[in-house]
């Protein structure tokens, strides 16, 4: 890493990307969505052995999905996008 003044600069990918300072995201990996995509079980396999990996060397792990407003609350944005989602 290259110091500048009070300033550490990584110039690396290695010096940037570390357990310490990264996490791994797994969006909407719902049991409802999976099904729905084409080789769900695949996708669900490899986010599997990531996840695996990254509990191994420590690094933080979120899940997130994403969540609908009720119909009476949510815009014609978001309710054009939920009819086409159900078909």
């Amino acid at each position: 890493m290259l110091k500048v003044r009070d300033f550490t600069v990584p110039r690396t990918l290695e010096e940037v990307v570390s357990p310490d300072n990264t996490a791994l995201l797994i969006y909407d990996m719902q049991a409802g969505i999976t099904p729905q995509i084409a080789n769900g079980d695949e996708i669900t396999g490899r986010v599997r052995l990531i996840l695996e990996a990254a509990r191994r060397i420590g690094m933080r792990t979120f899940f997130t999905r994403h969540m609908s407003l009720p119909m009476n609350l949510m815009g014609a944005f978001q309710l054009r996008t939920a009819l086409a989602w159900q078909r």
